[in-house]
């Protein structure tokens, strides 16, 4: 993240110049339509992680519905984000697809997609029509000849735009963290596309389900961290309290088999933590651990949140989870210590298939399998260790290992071998699984405020 600072007149001046000259630039050189896209954002806070969300997904937007520019320039600093794209195309289409990304979403009301022709002109909407205020509805024309609305009115108007477009855009990339962990094959020992791995209770029907069950609650823990204190224990009851909801609610959807409670515990938490940082900036690592902290903290005090990694009802906090008998049994550190610890090997994960895909040019499937063989290789995983033991997670981890270096024909045939054995051993990494569906979505929050919308 960074620095949030104040913009002069002067500055947001000189910045609407440089727009200006770079798109008389782009018409001098290539004789075709450019598109300048920046933010309508009031007040003298011009940038935040929450404005720059909005922007780049206009950006995206762009691209994905006119195809790669021939020449594009990208800008974002304290004074905001703006971007010049030129195509080769007709410029009244370029004009309606604009006017498309404008109007069809609640944040394209805060997009401004300017389309100048080859000639330098600047293209107006069609009939003379006004986009509409973002506080009332009506023509914005009128409303800004009258100064209808104040500053603070706008920009609390604007502020709930951008909350709930994250809101929104985010709980759907955990959302598909989940599935797209679900779809990963072969994975040993887990439900994929393949088998049910070492679980007679639930298959990739059920997974799916549970995860799409979840968007909700990842919706409202994105929320209080984006609305809330997290270092105020009454922040962190709510947040307990929607857990135990969203557990309740998973277990009816899957007939009481525990699918997402991991899931629920760590996602949660890292939406929660994100939220607090598109609101605050700072460091998304060091939230969640204190998160965490507060949390276990909460569950000493009050004696009915997460224990150890699982969240409970006050009437169930004497049944241990796998976490529990692991911590017990062989002292092993799981998914409460991975969270108070600000998440360390899900990020490790995240920056390993960032690498791969970045500086290796790796097939999308194969550096997916490449990161959860990663991270298998990594975490002390008490699914693993309930299930076989010490040994079991020290074969596991062995296994893991000895497929780092494989080509990638040879690594899926091993992991279907290995899937085989987990099996037969009745060995599940499910403490895997969930770290790796965490690299996934911090992955994608991470490419979405860099500036990159594309689903890894």
């Amino acid at each position: 993240m960074y620095e949030l600072r104040k913009v002069k007149l002067a500055e947001v001046l000189a910045s609407r110049d440089e727009r200006a000259l770079l798109k008389s630039q782009f018409i001098n050189k290539y004789r075709m339509p450019v598109v300048s896209i920046s933010m309508n954002i009031a007040g003298e806070i011009k940038r935040n992680p929450l404005i720059d969300l909005a922007f780049n997904y206009g950006y995206e937007r762009l691209v994905k519905e006119l195809g790669e520019p021939i020449e594009s320039f990208v800008k974002r600093d304290f004074t905001g984000c703006f971007a010049v794209l030129t195509f080769d195309l007709e410029v009244g289409y370029i004009k309606t697809i604009c006017i498309k990304i404008e109007d069809s979403v609640p944040v394209g009301r805060l997009l401004d997609l300017d389309v100048t022709d080859a000639s330098g002109t600047l293209i107006r909407r069609p009939d003379g029509k006004s986009r509409i205020c973002l506080v009332c509805g009506g023509p914005v024309f009128e409303c800004s000849r009258a100064r209808a609305h104040g500053l603070y009115e706008i920009a609390n108007k604007t502020q709930g735009i951008l909350a709930d477009f994250a809101v929104s855009e985010i709980s759907n990339l955990a959302v598909d963290a989940l599935k797209e962990e679900l779809e990963l094959t072969p994975k040993p020992g887990l439900v994929d596309q393949r088998n049910c791995g070492a679980h007679s209770d639930m298959d990739f029907n059920m997974m799916l389900r549970s995860a799409e069950s979840l968007k909700w609650y990842f919706a409202g823990t994105l929320r209080i961290g984006l609305n809330g204190d997290l270092e105020n224990p009454s922040e962190l009851i709510g947040l307990k309290k929607l857990g135990i909801s969203a557990e309740e609610k998973m277990m009816l959807v899957t007939g009481q088999v525990n699918t997402h409670r991991g899931a629920i515990y760590g996602m949660g938490i890292l939406l929660a933590a994100f939220g607090a940082c598109l609101k605050d900036g700072g460091s998304l690592a060091y939230r969640s651990g204190k998160i965490a902290e507060g949390l276990f903290e909460l569950n000493m005090e009050m004696d009915s949140f997460v224990n150890k990694g699982k969240l409970a009802s006050k009437s169930e906090t004497n049944k241990s989870s796998n976490g529990d008998l692991a911590r017990e049994i062989y002292g092993a550190c799981g998914a409460e210590n991975e969270a108070i610890d600000g998440f360390p090997t899900a990020f490790a994960g995240a920056e390993y298939l960032d690498t791969l895909l970045k500086n290796c040019g790796e097939d999308i499937s194969i550096a997916k399998l490449r990161c959860f063989v990663y991270i298998l290789a990594k975490a002390d995983d008490s699914n693993l260790i309930h299930r076989g033991g010490c040994q079991g997670l020290q074969f596991a981890k062995l296994e893991a290992s000895r497929l780092m270096n494989l080509d990638d024909a040879r690594l899926i045939e091993a992991l279907e071998a290995l899937d085989d054995k987990f099996i037969e051993k009745n060995l599940s990494p499910g403490g895997t699984a969930d770290i790796f569906a965490q690299s996934l979505f911090l992955y994608k929050i991470k490419r979405c405020i860099d500036g990159n919308f594309s689903q890894a």
